[in-house]
This record gives C-alpha cells, sequence and structure tokens, in this order.
C-alpha cells in the first residue's frame, strides 16, 4: 500500500515529481486511476511533505545525475569493473570527489548476532518477483 510519502520519497529518489511518479505508478496498475487527482485535491503542498520528510536539496553531484545513475558508476566502480579515473568521468568530477561519493554511498559491513561482520548482497540489477500474497502482506 502507497501513501503519499512514499510516493514523495520514490520522486525524490528518481529525481520525478510527485505527480509524474503518481501518474506512472498509475499506468502501472499499482497505483488506482485518479490517485493523483486525489492527492491534488486534498492539497499536497511539495515544500510542507518535503520538509516534513526530512527530503532536502539534493547534493551538486545528484543534481548532475539522477542518484540510480550514480549509485550504478559506483557499483560498477566497486565490482572493479570500472577504474577510479574511469568514474571521476562518468561523475564529471575530481577523482577525490569521486572517493568521497564511494565513501558516502557504499555501506559499511554489517555485523551479526555472532560479532562476525558480513555485507548484504543486493544485486540491484534483478527484478524483484512478488506473488500475489506477498503483494498483499
Amino acid at each position: 500500500d502507497f501513501v503519499v510519502a512514499d510516493l514523495c520519497r520514490l520522486a525524490d529518489q528518481y529525481s520525478v515529481s510527485v505527480e509524474a511518479m503518481t501518474r506512472r505508478l498509475e499506468s502501472l496498475g499499482s497505483l488506482p486511476n485518479g490517485t493523483w487527482e486525489k492527492i491534488h485535491a486534498e492539497g499536497y503542498d511539495k515544500t510542507k511533505m518535503n520538509s516534513f520528510l526530512g527530503i532536502q536539496r539534493q547534493e551538486a553531484h545528484r543534481q548532475r545525475f539522477p542518484e540510480r545513475y550514480v549509485r550504478l558508476a559506483v557499483q560498477a566502480f566497486e565490482e572493479e569493473k570500472i577504474t577510479e579515473s574511469e568514474l571521476a568521468r562518468l561523475l564529471k568530477c575530481k577523482r577525490v570527489e569521486a572517493r568521497e561519493i564511494v565513501g558516502k554511498l557504499v555501506r559499511p559491513l554489517e555485523v551479526g548476532a555472532t560479532g562476525i561482520t558480513y555485507e548484504l548482497d543486493l544485486n540491484l540489477g534483478n527484478s524483484i518477483e512478488l506473488a500475489l500474497s506477498e503483494r498483499r502482506a
């Protein structure tokens, strides 16, 4: 179930408007048709909602490129598919700034109950298929 806050966060993540995100999800059948009109009629205020959710103006490197592009570039660097120089070229920044971006986006290792460190293996390239019963849960 989506709430307006979820739509705001998704819109911020993909650097699109809440209206565009809502209409896209409507077209995919994930939200009922007319959802945007309902949200708009109820007095949706972007500034107040972003303030409430703590969504701030994006940093300079994120303004230059969509967040997904930056994350995929960093992922390629982490998987040693590209060099640091290539990462900097892709992000149109200096190598020092590219290192800072990697440092912000790469999550630290987690410590399990046994005290052993591990890293969650998340392949962002795979689609997630949910059974109908899981979607409703």
